[in-house]
């Protein structure tokens, strides 16, 4: 935004005017028509920091984000007509909607608290002056003088705490809300049992060696959660979308890579039909030519607020633009910052250093981060660790294990085994399922097997891999 009236020099710092209204603006006028940006100034901007005539507008749109009622124009306008708010209130709408600027949000809405800051010192300090003479004591007024001062400083640190009893009963309702809501499946049972499925705000690393099927294996998941009909997204740094495209179909349809990039699947011609038909029908969004991590946060907010995506995928961490190595860690706590504040699962994929493949890999293997900010960890490697010799069961088909190496909600950490299809682009659940026979491996009533001291949830216990 620029230039906004009145509040703009040609150095682009703010004049020293009492409120910035047009601010208040683009702010309000922001968070009405993309609210999910509220979450990351819902603690740090306070209400009183606007001017009079926009303190019920901002105060209405903090108290339905706060019950997380559906925040639009028509809601926003009901809730305050029901407080005889004077004027029009959906004419005001409609004219603070050219304001609106996700860009500049964040440091728009700083300015405005900031601002709001100066006035109250501006007061107190002129209070001050009037009643210094009268005070008993400089050193009594001085501490008097230093908590008020410090009290508007940490104004808006004050709205982002809540009491243990407060936490507690979040954590007990949102249990409850999830009887009949549960989270996000990850199109495995044994794997939502073990993760709790997709929950929302959570970031995940996903990490396997070069041509082990990492990518393979965060699509195979996005095409599950799609079918489920929950909305996915992919960011592709490394491969072109029409690539991307191409694997989803040639695992579904049976069809190998080469023969579809070849153009060599005639007799194949109505599965592949059959694959386009089914993902169709399917909320599945491609990004690729995006690199910067704030594109990469516009992009998955307008997705978030626009098609409701729920789980995005980013291929792959090394990719995403960067000086030193030394920043990635950087790079994946703001990640973890922008699932919470849109509410989305963030799988990442990570490399791995280069192993040897007498070596098992483990967190400690990854590329240039720790698991600090990850939420959940899956590696994924060749079954040759559990086994004296790996089960070969087709030509470019075998066992591949998902580790669980980190699981921060419920803290289970175990293996399960997939099928891979080199090949084809695609996992397979057990060897039922790769087999055309697939079905529910998992009981209701959750009896893993032990192998070991190490779980495989995908087989009986006489049809272990």
């Amino acid at each position: 935004m620029e230039n906004i009236s009145g509040y703009w020099k040609k150095d682009n710092e703010f004049t020293e005017g009492t409120y910035f209204t047009d601010l208040e603006k683009a702010v309000i006028s922001t968070a009405i028509f993309y609210p999910n940006v509220i979450a990351s100034i819902r603690g740090e901007l306070s209400v009183t920091a606007f001017s009079p005539g926009n303190v019920r507008l901002i105060q209405c749109l903090y108290q339905l984000f706060d019950k997380n009622d559906k925040i639009t124009p028509a809601t926003i306008t009901a809730a305050l007509d029901q407080k005889d708010l004077t004027g029009d209130v959906k004419r005001i709408i409609e004219n603070y909607a050219i304001y609106k600027d996700q860009t500049n949000f964040k440091d728009y809405a700083l300015k405005i608290q900031v601002q709001h800051q100066k006035r109250q010192l501006k007061i107190l300090l002129s209070e001050a002056l009037q009643n210094i003479d009268s005070a008993s004591s400089a050193d009594g007024f001085a501490m008097i003088l230093e908590e008020k001062m410090r009290d508007i400083t940490t104004e808006q640190i004050e709205t982002g705490i809540k009491t243990l009893s407060e936490s507690a009963m979040e954590a007990i309702n949102e249990g409850i809300e999830r009887r009949s809501k549960p989270g996000n499946t990850t199109g495995y049972k044994d794997l939502d049992y073990l993760v709790g499925g997709f929950l929302g705000g959570a970031l995940w690393y996903v990490s396997a060696r070069s041509g082990t099927g990492k990518t393979t294996l965060t699509l195979d998941i996005l095409r599950r959660v799609a079918s489920s009909g929950v909305p996915v997204a992919f960011f592709s740094l490394e491969m072109y979308a029409k690539r991307i495209g191409g694997k989803i179909v040639a695992g579904s349809s049976g069809v190998s890579r080469r023969d579809l990039l070849t153009g060599k699947f005639d007799e194949k011609q109505d599965s592949i039909l059959q694959a386009v038909r089914d993902v169709e029908n399917m909320e599945f969004y491609i990004v690729d030519g995006t690199y910067s991590l704030s594109g990469i946060e516009e992009k998955i907010g307008v997705m978030s607020k626009k098609h409701g995506v729920k789980v995005v995928a980013i291929d792959y961490l090394g990719l995403i633009d960067h000086k030193y190595d030394d920043e990635m860690n950087d790079i994946t706590r703001a990640l973890k910052l922008i699932a919470k504040r849109y509410s989305v699962d963030i799988m990442l994929l990570v490399q791995m250093v280069k192993l040897d493949k007498t070596t098992r890999p483990t967190v400690k293997h990854l590329r240039y981060i720790d698991i600090q900010d990850a939420d959940v960890v899956l590696l994924a490697y060749e079954d040759v660790y559990d086994d004296v010799i790996p089960e070969k069961i087709d030509d470019g088909v075998y066992n591949v294990v998902w580790d669980i190496a980190k699981n921060r909600d419920l803290g289970v950490l175990e293996v399960v085994k997939r099928v891979y299809d080199n090949k084809r682009d695609k996992y397979f659940n057990n060897k039922a399922e790769y087999s055309g026979a697939a079905k529910d491996e998992i009981p209701e009533i959750y009896d893993p097997v032990i192998k070991g001291q190490r779980i495989d949830l995908t087989v009986n216990e006489n049809d272990l891999f």
